[in-house]
């Protein structure tokens, strides 16, 4: 099924050139007057073209593969997104062998290799120093584009070399032409060998980026003549049929003028984009987005990657409301794709399986794939051989959007300042019998209780969690630089990870960060000691992948399932039902016993006893303050007069 905007760039082909406009420089630099001089300014001014010393840019010189990496990765702003703790599972790791760690380019030619605008040579390397020609150029920027959804129709090049063009390249070089971003050199050729200038590339990156901010911002000029029905106004009003044709009604001038006269399933196109419908999903268009507190978009509170499936309720002219896993948020629209319910080819769903677990089928939207997961036993409300909908895997509804019930994972909301039953052994044990031959977790038990005992972190927590980052021990990563946990491993540079002498000293690490910054009220990251997942615990600020958390509890329920089931009930669960609950050293709101703050709703809290007072019901819990080693119990109000904060959890049976 094509998209409004390939369909819309298929339909026109005349492409507007936005200029810059450009301040007075003095004539002391080396590009004043030069013939690409507005193309270089422009660029300059956005921080994407430095000097190669005061006053000089260099106009003439080539450009090497390394420098229009970094070039692309500015223009797009992929670099933005390297926050600290930002680490993901299971990334592939660059193989290039001339891209090694502490060259100046190694984070952009990574970047823009997980974001797939650069490849290597057969022999594995990626030639970081070679000058680039015009059809590396060319390739490069026609990936670069699709990053952002442009996508046009070929234009049948009619160079007088176009047989010299490498196969592979022509039809990235035909897209370019047909968007006018590329043009030819002098006598009808187009040079596909020929080296380019920085000049020359400033001129490229400058369309580029007009074209992405002209698919936002600017409707496409038709390639008829305007007839007298023909809309007018930045923002038009359109029925889209099932294959995603548009069918404008009317233009409007304004964003809110055009949604309020939306009416049914109608939906606001600007330009060739939708930006605004009444219903249906939203997913993540760019390599990470970030999700604010508000519609300002100023304070991000956690961040999701490239293809994630939202929850959509609203959009505004700069911003789309959505939730995802349990977390609701506001993030910019030019890094959200809206598809309308008519055009929804899939959804994230649950079952139950034969054996009696829930399986989680996460779906992307912009590849139209499933990828699966168990993530603990299954309620007993559901059925098997149905589908089921949740945005939180906790609330559950059927097909026809009907609640069927609520119920948590135990491990997903269980805080791992606990301390498991399960010895060295046991672990050992599990992993001989259910992961890969040879890996090195079957021997690692020992280093995991250790963990344990030094930081009070759980260890078969801690356990799960290196079978999901490092897939049993055996990653590239892993392998590479013994870190089994993912540790600032970035989404856009996953070579940049902590590196270890050891698989013990991996594990080391783990406990003593996680402590420290995670599990710890006092820690920079802490927002719940449970896996969580993007409402509250770990997952918010540790990993993009929404659903990070789930899946490691998934791993820590299969090993409890399989060592006896002797964990998984073992404590009476609550969890928190508004943000900002205070925890009190004892039970009343009088005073000053005020000891940590629970940030955020849905954080998991153990409840040890239940007391009744003149103000209402309060929850005796394990400290977050404290673990295992020294336990301390506090209190938490639970309802009454002050109205409800705590409740404890129905788990899933």
């Amino acid at each position: 099924m094509k998209s409004v905007k390939s369909l819309v760039l298929c339909m026109f082909s005349i492409i507007m050139i936005v200029s810059f406009s450009l301040p007075a420089f003095a004539a002391s630099d080396d590009i004043t007057g030069h013939y690409f001089e507005s193309d270089m300014r422009a660029l300059i001014n956005k921080g994407i073209l430095k000097g190669t010393a005061p006053n000089k840019y260099e106009p003439d010189k080539s450009v090497t593969r390394a420098e229009y990496a970094a070039f692309v990765v500015r223009t797009l702003e992929l670099d933005k997104y390297n926050k600290a703790d930002l680490s993901i599972a299971e990334l592939n790791e660059s193989n290039f062998k001339d891209v090694k760690l502490g060259d100046w380019y190694s984070d952009v030619v990574q970047i823009a290799a997980k974001a797939g605008i650069v490849g290597g040579y057969p022999d594995g390397t990626f030639k970081p120093n070679a000058a680039i020609t015009r059809e590396e150029m060319a390739v490069m920027t026609d990936r670069a584009l699709s990053t952002k959804g442009i996508i046009a129709e070929g234009k049948p090049l009619t160079f007088i070399d176009t047989n010299q063009i490498n196969k592979q390249y022509r039809g990235a070089i035909e897209r370019l032409v047909a968007l006018k971003i590329f043009g030819g050199l002098d006598g009808n050729k187009f040079g596909p060998k020929v080296k380019t200038t920085r000049g020359q590339t400033a001129a490229v990156l400058n369309r580029m980026l007009n074209k992405i901010e002209q698919s936002t911002t600017e409707p496409e000029t038709p390639t008829e003549p305007e007839t007298p029905t023909t809309p007018v106004g930045d923002y038009q009003v359109a029925n889209l049929s099932s294959d995603g044709t548009p069918t404008i009604i009317k233009g409007y001038d304004s964003f809110d003028t055009a949604k309020s006269n939306a009416t049914g399933n109608q939906v606001v196109l600007k330009g060739n984009t939708i930006v605004w419908m009444k219903s249906g999903i939203a997913v993540i268009n760019n390599t990470v987005a970030s999700i604010y507190s508000s519609e300002s978009l100023k304070s991000d509170i956690s961040y999701a990657v490239l293809g994630t499936e939202l929850e959509y309720f609203d959009a505004g002219e700069n911003w789309v409301k959505v939730s995802i896993a349990g977390m609701t948020g506001y993030a910019k629209k030019d890094e959200i794709k809206l598809i309308p319910s008519i055009l929804e080819k899939g959804r994230s769903y649950y079952e139950v399986t034969t054996n009696g677990t829930l399986r989680h089928s996460i779906y992307n939207p912009l590849k139209d794939t499933y990828a699966s997961y168990e993530y603990g036993v299954a309620p007993s409300f559901l059925n098997s051989g149905g589908k089921y909908y949740s945005w939180d895997g906790h609330t559950f509804y059927n097909v026809q959007g009907t609640k069927v019930g609520e119920a948590y994972q135990y491990f997903n909301l269980l805080p791992i300042r606990t301390e498991t039953a399960y010895t060295a052994e046991d672990l050992n044990r599990y992993v001989v019998a259910n992961g890969p031959a040879g890996s090195p977790l079957a021997t690692l038990g020992a280093e995991f209780k250790k963990a344990e005992s030094k930081y009070g972190i759980n260890a078969m927590y801690l356990f799960a969690l290196a079978i999901h980052e490092s897939n049993w021990g055996t990653s590239e990563i892993a392998k590479k630089t013994n870190n089994l946990f993912g540790i600032k491993v970035y989404d856009t540079a996953p070579d940049s990870g902590e590196k270890y002498s050891s698989f013990a000293e991996s594990i080391d690490h783990a406990g003593k960060f996680l402590s420290e910054r995670y599990v710890n009220p006092s820690g920079v990251q802490y927002r719940g000691a449970m896996p969580g997942n993007k409402a509250a615990g770990m997952n918010l600020r540790y990993a993009s992948d929404p659903y990070w958390g789930q899946k490691t509890a998934g791993h820590m329920y299969r090993i409890d399932q399989y060592l006896g089931g002797n964990e998984r009930n073992k404590y009476t669960l609550g969890v928190t039902t508004t943000p900002g609950v205070n925890v009190r050293t004892d039970a009343t709101t009088g005073g000053q016993n005020k000891v940590y703050s629970y940030p955020n709703t849905g954080a998991g809290i153990i409840i040890t006893d239940t007391v009744t007072n003149a103000e209402g019901t309060w929850f005796k819990i394990l400290s977050d303050q404290s673990d295992f080693r020294n336990a301390q119990e506090v209190y938490v109000y639970s309802n009454g007069s002050y109205g409800n904060n705590v409740i404890q959890a129905p788990i899933a049976k």
